[in-house]
């Protein structure tokens, strides 16, 4: 027999494909249902079996995958059909060589060349294989025989689902508490091998025997492993909807890991402990919005109620953290064991058999008194005729044997009465003992639930932390995005004022030069009408006029003497923000030199200039006033006068005008 389970065989990618996830799906359909077609009633699983097998046999071209009477690997000799459905079938085997039962786990051969469901059964196996718990299904391994097929080996169990158990009616809250018992320990194995079941429900549970005292937790077939690969059916939700946790619905950022058990056996419990599983949502919609918040547990009786909320916290970091905390949680209120009296020490036989062979002797004396006093009273009879001395020997024999009698009697019942009263030392010493044992397990266990609310509370202490910390950061990012908006609106507003001012200080040039220049039409008008006549110049002979050209009209620029002012102004600020000087400028053929004034230091002004404008130089005053060394400033000609702004790159609006 090949055993191909190897542990380190790749995983399956998860994104192999539609193909690959639908088969793996099929898969998983196959080892929890029957197909209604073949008759059967097979086990809710893989592993398990019911109580009594299905009526209907195996005949012989019945399509099935193995016939009654197969042998696989001259090892398993294949007995009945007990699972079927569209990946595969589940049969009960017998080992030839030990007579051991198995279940065989048969791919159909059509899919067993599939490398990705060949790596399905690999993974199952490698993970479950080294988990060995009496509350876990054993897996023998994955195998292949000569003709290509491919089954998985594990034990045969048999006995009802837990589901079929509990729909004859709820378990008593001691019967509830000890299956989760027994549940929560196998999990904390596997979990301990680095398996997670992610599919837990009262059908994967089965009791070996229909014994409450026998659980075995079976089909793995959607177990995840928690060295952070993926699932054995890729990434996809894996599960029940009523027993599957909030993490598989994808809350908490989706993160499954040993916690999702957790969950999912709480919502087991409750169903054994109700007869039904709680409402959690029909549809994958409705199952997210009752994972939100805890199950309503009404139903359930009350001694269950707080420590199946503890496993039923919709936050992870809020439930019970392990299955070994859940196993004590769950022992801590179970109904006692009676206890079975302590065996007689080695003392209280002792002093036993001495008592007996006290008696035994004081039996004897009491048989050779019955012996002695016949011949005492033959001894006083013929005393009558033998005479006084031997009447006299008689009495003192007589009294003498009464009273060794007595003195044996004495020594007897005195040790009979030190016998009870050791008899009675050591019960009291035993229950004194019990009772201290007992007190000391109920100390235990209040340490051991004061543990547990202190861990409990400290993790809400820094689940609460964390809120206020994240509250905080929340806030302090608000509070640094409205500051940061207040002063982009506040440099929006600066310079949407410094526009508006720009803009009406245009106007007011305008009009002032629209002014000026009606004040110089009119004064032009005044000195033409007040002028004296002037004379016509002499006229030149003809020839003389046309030898001379006539003068070029020289076009007016910019050149010249020019006065005005610069301003800076700060924005931002709502007051004294505002530095103004008088600048003189003397342009000449198009060269610009001059100089302007500000707090009584005069400071030069370079550039050029043509008709439509240019650029200055501006010696700005010393750095540390925050403007700088040198600043160069467009201008531009506009009615007769030279205007320009600009920013510096610390903020500062630099406004220049001057005019002729």
């Amino acid at each position: 027999m090949t055993d191909n389970g190897d542990p380190s065989a790749p995983h399956i990618a998860d994104a192999d494909g539609e193909r690959t996830r639908m088969a793996i799906a099929r898969w998983v359909a196959s080892t929890v249902s029957a197909d209604a077609a073949s008759g059967l009633q097979p086990p809710p699983t893989v592993a398990g079996a019911v109580a009594a097998e299905p009526a209907a046999t195996t005949p012989a071209g019945s399509g099935f995958l193995l016939q009654p009477g197969t042998i696989l690997n001259n090892t398993q000799r294949i007995e009945a059909l007990i699972g079927r459905g569209g990946m595969g079938e589940v049969y009960r085997a017998t080992n030839i060589h030990t007579g051991d039962q198995d279940a065989i786990k048969m791919i159909r051969p059509d899919l067993a060349t599939d490398p990705h469901v060949r790596e399905l059964f690999r993974r199952e196996a490698a993970a479950l294989r080294k988990v060995r718990h009496p509350s876990v299904v054993s897996y023998q391994g994955i195998f292949g025989d000569d003709s290509g097929r491919l089954f998985l080996v594990m034990d045969f169990v048999d006995g009802p689902s837990l589901a079929s158990f509990i729909a004859k009616g709820p378990l008593a809250p001691g019967d509830v508490r000890r299956v989760g018992v027994q549940i929560a320990e196998g999990l904390a194995a596997a979990h301990a091998g680095g398996v997670v079941h992610r599919d837990l429900s009262p059908d994967n549970v089965v009791l070996r025997g229909g014994s409450l005292d026998h659980v075995v937790l079976i089909d793995f077939g959607v177990a995840k492993r928690l060295d952070g690969s993926s699932t054995l059916i890729g990434s996809s939700f894996a599960g029940k909807l009523d027993y599957c946790s909030p993490e598989q619905c994808g809350l908490y950022d989706g993160a499954v890991d040993h916690r999702t058990d957790i969950y999912s056996l709480g919502l087991l419990l409750a169903a054994a402990a109700i007869g039904k599983p709680l409402p959690m949502g029909s549809s994958l919609a409705r199952a997210i919005r009752t994972r939100e918040v805890q199950p309503d547990l009404s139903a359930v009786p009350e001694e269950l109620k707080p420590d199946l909320a503890r496993l039923l916290e919709p936050d992870p970091a809020r439930r019970a953290q392990s299955m070994r905390e859940v196993a004590a949680l769950l022992r801590y209120d179970m109904p006692p064991t009676p206890a079975t009296p302590p065996p007689r020490t080695t003392d209280t036989v002792r002093r036993l058999a001495w008592i007996g062979g006290g008696a035994t002797v004081a039996l004897v004396l009491i048989g050779a008194g019955a012996v002695v006093g016949p011949r005492l009273m033959s001894l006083a009879s013929r005393s009558q005729d033998e005479g006084p001395e031997l009447a006299q020997q008689a009495t003192d024999a007589q009294r003498r044997t009464a009273d060794a009698s007595a003195d044996e009697e004495r020594r007897v019942a005195e040790a009979r009465r030190q016998a009870e009263e050791d008899a009675r030392r050591l019960e009291a010493e035993r229950t004194a003992a019990e009772r201290r044992r007992a007190e000391e397990e109920a100390q235990r266990q209040v340490d051991e639930a004061r543990r547990l609310e202190a861990e409990r509370a400290a993790a809400e202490r820094q689940r609460a932390d964390d809120v206020a910390r994240r509250q905080a950061e929340e806030a302090q990012r608000q509070a640094d995005e409205k500051a940061a908006a207040e002063a982009q609106r506040r440099v929006e507003e600066e310079k949407r004022l410094a526009a508006a001012a720009e803009a009406q200080r245009r106007v007011d040039e305008e009009r002032r030069a629209a002014v000026e220049a009606q004040r110089r039409a009119d004064e032009e008008r005044r000195n033409r009408e007040t002028a004296p006549p002037v004379a016509p110049p002499p006229r030149q002979p003809q020839q003389q006029a046309s030898r001379t050209p006539a003068p070029v009209p020289v076009p007016v620029g910019v050149d010249g003497a020019w006065q005005g002012r610069i301003c800076f102004r700060r924005l931002m600020l709502t007051s004294g923000n505002e530095t103004c000087g008088p600048l003189t400028l003397s342009i000449t053929g198009g060269a610009a030199r001059g100089s302007w004034v500000v707090g009584g230091l005069t400071y030069a002004i370079s550039g050029a200039i043509a008709a439509g404008g240019g650029r200055v130089t501006l010696e700005m005053p010393p750095s540390g006033q925050g403007l700088g060394t040198k600043f160069t400033l467009p201008l531009r000609v506009d009615n007769g006068a030279l205007q320009g702004q600009g920013y510096t790159n610390n903020n500062v609006l630099v406004t220049f005008t001057a005019a002729r």
